[in-house]
């Protein structure tokens, strides 16, 4: 079991954030700025990169049971943008070009703030996420969220029976994490285990990411650094990227 989070404030500026897998090619450049105050957040401008998509992907561990979190904030919550989305893959298996996932999204749909979560097989960059409304999975509307707000998301995908069970939450910068779940999906045709990845789609104005943490096979994906000691055991696949970047929190019990 191993859990990871990030805040970037150990990454050096102007770069991209150790941890993750750029993928896509012009869907890149992400970067590490400093946001004021001495604080570090990650960026993704969809103006210097010409695209509006982004894909980042996290470590690179396979699992069934597996969740993210991520706190991210854009402009286009509030703006009146009839879509774009912020989204947490699970469970992403194959070749990513033709990948099949769970895709639990935060975003505008037709013009509606709204939480998501779709099981999409046989994906293709060429159409983003497009249409996935009307595929398998469940939704809500959000509350309104303001251009200064970061919305902060937890997914989690767990076996259940020859199955699974997908989970979303959501809650904003300035409140407290909910203890339910707002959004559960039973899957009775289960996907393989894969790797969980965060991306953007449809977003126009800045992307500014405060945190992205991880969980696997059964661990919670922090929302804040963990916690680490002379005695916290370390896996040997991870010791060349915890050696990488010191800001790589894990906690492999």
């Amino acid at each position: 079991m191993a859990k990871f989070f990030t805040n970037f404030q150990s990454d050096p500026l102007n770069a991209e954030p150790a941890g993750f897998t750029v993928l896509n090619g012009p869907h890149a450049n992400w970067l590490v700025i400093d946001s004021g105050g001495g604080d570090k957040q990650l960026l993704f401008d969809p103006v210097e990169n010409s695209s509006n998509y982004g894909v980042l992907k996290i470590g690179d561990v396979e699992s069934l049971n597996q969740q993210v979190f991520f706190s991210a904030n854009n402009e286009d919550f509030e703006s009146g943008s009839t879509r774009g989305r912020f989204n947490a893959l699970l469970r992403v298996s194959g070749t990513f070009s033709s990948a099949s996932f769970y895709n639990v999204s935060v975003g505008r749909i037709s013009g509606v703030n709204t939480l998501s979560i779709r099981k999409q097989e046989g994906f293709n960059f060429t159409n983003a996420f497009r249409n996935l409304r009307g595929r398998a999975g469940s939704s809500l509307t959000m509350s309104a969220v303001s251009s200064t707000d970061y919305v902060n998301l937890r997914a989690d995908v767990e076996v259940n029976g020859t199955g699974a069970t997908v989970r979303a939450k959501y809650w904003l910068n300035d409140t407290d994490e909910p203890i339910p779940w707002d959004l559960e999906w039973a899957d009775s045709a289960s996907l393989p285990s894969g790797h969980s990845y965060f991306t953007i789609e449809n977003l126009l104005e800045d992307v500014k990411v405060s945190g992205i943490g991880q969980g696997t096979n059964g661990e919670t994906a922090p929302s804040a650094p963990v916690a680490t000691g002379p005695n916290t055991p370390i896996n040997p696949s991870i010791t060349s990227l915890l050696a990488t970047s010191a800001r790589l929190n894990w906690d492999q019990g």
